[in-house]
């Protein structure tokens, strides 16, 4: 994707890697924030999964659980 077509809305077939590339997620999301941080080209973007099969959005909670 062009970064210019990344605009809120805009729907991602998304591969995550975990555990330095050993594991992958597959799964879509659809940008709902995207902000440029000042004065440079980055950009961060926060992604909603759409479509995330059950068993890993389960692993992902459970994870985040043990980060707090």
């Amino acid at each position: 994707y062009a970064l210019e077509s990344m605009k809120v809305g805009t729907i991602l077939d998304l591969k995550i890697s975990l555990a330095r590339g050993h594991c992958s997620i597959i799964c879509a999301g659809k940008i709902v924030r995207a902000k440029r941080v000042m004065d440079t080209s980055v950009v961060g973007f926060a992604i909603e999964f759409t479509e995330i099969d059950k068993h890993i959005a389960e692993a992902i909670n459970n994870t985040s659980e043990k980060v707090k």
